[in-house]
């Protein structure tokens, strides 16, 4: 629906109920601007991709980490803490769903392992922020799909699809907290096995606590000044 505005100058004079109207001109003599931003996030995961039986795949991710657009400079010296406003901020987990339907006679061959590389935190005039990471709390968890079964129509991922995992094949670095340093090039290892003698199965890794540390020295700020970046999962078949 198309909205129509219209703009006016009006001075107006009220003498015993008559409106009398005249247009008046003015000379600007200063200005100022409010940056103004709006974003819509259909939903927090991408769209469950089935792939294909019979193989390895990543099926499922987190659509967005937002970590607040109107941080205020800091007033302290040392690392700076800025909570994710999608998951953590709302008291939700994200997922990242591993989907290993390779048949078991390929078992001694069938390891795995997931990764992540977090890009430069960048803003529109090509500076970095530097020494930025991303810390994560996460653990294993089953999970069952939901694929489809109308064309077109994405399935809604609930927490029902993710169970408790009880088997011991799969596992995660240690300490189990992960930093993902904001430089393009650290390939942090997440989740792996190496021995998928489980059978076919679904894996989720749940990120339950996700927070951006900054050095204080590293963040300025131009007006509104905001750094933007993208997470890459990888899923190799080889360790």
């Amino acid at each position: 629906m198309k909205k129509r505005v219209i703009g006016a100058t009006l001075a107006s004079l009220t003498f015993g109920g008559l409106l009398f109207a005249t247009s008046t001109s003015a000379t600007e003599v200063s200005h100022g601007e409010t940056d103004v931003q709006i974003g819509f996030l259909e939903d927090d995961h991408h769209p469950e991709d089935p792939g294909d039986d019979g193989q390895l795949q990543l099926t499922w991710a987190p659509n967005l980490f937002d970590f607040k657009m109107n941080n205020a400079l800091p007033t302290t010296t040392g690392q700076q803490t800025y909570t994710e406003q999608v998951f953590t901020g709302q008291g939700k987990n994200a997922y990242v769903v591993v989907r290993d339907d390779r048949p078991e006679s390929q078992s001694a061959t069938r390891s795995w392992k997931l990764k992540a590389i977090l890009g430069d935190l960048i803003d529109p005039n090509g500076k970095k922020l530097a020494d930025a990471k991303i810390n994560l709390q996460h653990n294993i968890k089953g999970y069952v799909h939901n694929f489809p079964t109308v064309p077109d129509q994405g399935p809604t991922v609930q927490p029902a699809n993710v169970l408790t995992y009880s088997g011991t094949a799969i596992v995660l670095p240690t300490p189990q907290g992960t930093q993902l340093p904001a430089d393009g090039t650290s390939s942090v290892e997440l989740m792996k096995t190496t021995d998928s003698t489980e059978g076919r199965q679904s894996n989720a890794l749940e990120m339950n606590s996700i927070l951006m540390t900054v050095p204080a020295d590293s963040i300025t700020a131009n007006g509104h000044t905001t750094y933007t970046s993208k997470i890459t999962w990888s899923l190799d078949d080889t360790l």
